[in-house]
């Protein structure tokens, strides 16, 4: 399993990240870095780097190319997501374009790309096997993405993505259908963007933001 496991890196050319990245790469690890499509500062990450801009920038590109559209950047998608996978597609096409069959053409490619670059952050594995406590997965993105993104990394962890009848965040429902399958009657919503932060305001429970994730911490 470890000479398979892959560690996410944002900012790898950056003071911190450029340290971190050659911590991993001296421990013999694998790394990827997600980088800006036409950052200079590219060529300053180390060429053992897997350098990536990610499933979701890839699959939300490949639909939009499906159908005659401009692609969207990176820093684009970084703001159209958390909301779910169809207003991220509401927000990539053209003004006045119709979303429907994009967000079908996303679909079909993300399903069968999903785990191609997503990987844990650096240290998620070792903290997660540090904690006693139950662990939960609430996740706008598709369900079916979700549930084999989870088996994969964090198997045995439950994990619950965007589907018919239950709402997707900010709505409280995912937290509490996920509180009931673990039999809890509070928890910690742990989260990285203003969605995340109103989830856990309407279902009543405390947030604890990071910030390597979708959001810096000015946004939020």
């Amino acid at each position: 399993m470890e000479n398979n496991r892959y560690y996410l890196l944002t900012g790898a050319a950056g003071f911190l990240g450029s340290n971190i990245c050659a911590q991993l790469l001296s421990e013999g690890k694998k790394v990827r870095a997600l980088v800006l499509p036409n950052d200079k500062s590219v060529k300053f990450i180390p060429e053992q780097v897997e350098v990536v801009l990610g499933d979701l920038t890839d699959a939300t590109n490949y639909a939009l190319r499906q159908h005659g559209f401009p692609e969207r950047d990176i820093s684009e998608i970084r703001r159209f997501v958390g909301n779910g996978a169809r207003v991220l597609i509401d927000l990539a096409v053209p003004e006045g374009a119709d979303p429907v069959p994009v967000y079908a053409a996303f679909q079909e490619y993300y399903r069968q790309n999903c785990q191609n670059k997503t990987v844990p952050y650096p240290g998620i594995m070792e903290m997660l096997a540090k904690l006693d406590v139950p662990i939960a997965i609430v996740s706008n993105k598709p369900d079916g993405a979700v549930k084999a993104l989870c088996a994969q990394y964090f198997p045995g962890i439950y994990a619950l993505g965007e589907s018919p009848g239950c709402p997707r965040k900010p709505a409280p429902d995912m937290v509490y259908q996920a509180m009931k399958t673990l039999g809890v009657e509070r928890c910690i919503y742990v989260g990285d963007s203003e969605v995340d932060i109103a989830t856990a305001r309407h279902a009543g429970v405390p947030c604890l933001s990071v910030l390597w994730g979708f959001r810096s911490e000015q946004e939020l």
